[in-house]
């Protein structure tokens, strides 16, 4: 019994571990809004003629966007998910870091967005946009990168009040809001999909369930 109990406790073991390694990117923490965007507070154009309607977008929905941003932030995600630390992306990262006495390789992505413009039809150049987004979380903020012709930027005056972001950027644009993990990096997907770490739980208390079964199942039988 023993010997069986081991057998069903290992297998849970290693399914959840190869699941999770196979979904698991490297570079993104758990984001605590489940990759819903973060919400848009407020935003204006520097020389105020620019009458359009700014967006935010996760990841997840990124099937909503253009086909040209679509394809950015795309790139976007691979080229967090398959670095090892944030910093080699940006080197300006790990200054950053160092004067908030972070260690750069702490740092972690938390969520990933698409600003996008749409309905201005006065004319080509937009000029700066301030923007004051509210994510799920700001805590540990160390920076804000976007992603342009397939390098990553930092966003130099991005800064935290209260519970809200606020930057000036131009748009359309990948953005990332890069935080300090303190070397607590919980790797997950950030497809918007959840469905796949539900998978997991049913199945690791399946195999429980079947573990309690058998037992109570040899007990009755001893008796």
């Amino acid at each position: 019994m023993k010997k069986f109990f081991a057998i069903i406790l290992m297998a849970v073991m290693v399914f959840t571990m190869t699941f999770t390694a196979g979904a698991a990117p490297g570079g993104f923490i758990d984001s605590p809004s489940f990759n819903k965007a973060p919400i848009i507070i407020e935003y204006y154009n520097s020389d105020g003629e620019c009458t359009g309607v700014v967006y935010v977008t996760s990841y997840g929905d990124r099937n909503v966007l253009e086909l040209v941003e679509r394809e950015n932030i795309e790139k976007a995600y691979e080229s967090i998910r398959n670095t090892t630390t944030i910093s080699s992306l940006v080197p300006d990262l790990a200054d950053i870091a160092e004067k908030l006495n972070v260690s750069p390789d702490n740092l972690a992505v938390s969520d990933l967005f698409n600003l996008s413009l749409k309905d201005c039809l006065n004319h080509d150049e937009h000029g700066y946009f301030s923007i004051k987004l509210q994510p799920e979380t700001v805590e540990n903020f160390v920076g804000l990168m976007y992603f342009e012709d397939g390098q990553w930027h930092v966003i130099e005056d991005a800064k935290v009040e209260g519970d809200c972001l606020i930057f000036t950027t131009d748009v359309p644009r990948a953005l990332a809001i890069v935080v300090d993990v303190d070397g607590s990096v919980v790797d997950v997907p950030i497809t918007g999909d959840v469905f796949s770490w539900i998978l997991v739980a049913v199945m690791a208390a399946a195999a429980v369930g079947v573990v309690v079964v058998f037992i109570s199942y040899k007990k009755k039988k001893s008796a």
